[in-house]
């Protein structure tokens, strides 16, 4: 659960960073849709190993348990992104 929570912050923040506006400014519309879809990949190669793992074991309800805190903040933040506007996108500061 510990290696999903971190593999998905790792991803959503490069996400952010790469896909992002810079120095107050809105981020483009493209790259907004490209940040969308990869967080929703993302979420996607978040789950499946989790469903796999709960399709094969006799164990269901534990690996359910499990499960359900690993996938909320990829689930949370998939959902986030694809209700965000390229506004939502803005980094307060700048590299030069």
């Amino acid at each position: 659960m510990l290696v999903t929570w971190v593999v998905t912050f790792v991803v959503s923040a490069y996400q952010t960073l790469m896909h992002a506006g810079v120095c107050n400014e809105p981020a483009q519309a493209a790259d907004l849709g490209e940040a969308q879809r990869s967080l929703v990949l993302l979420a996607a190669l978040v789950a499946i190993p989790w469903a796999v793992t709960l399709w094969r074991t006799r164990y269901r309800l534990r690996v359910g348990l499990f499960a359900l805190p690993a996938l909320a903040p990829v689930t949370v933040w998939a959902v986030q992104a694809l209700q965000a506007s390229p506004a939502d996108y803005v980094l307060s500061w700048c590299l030069y």
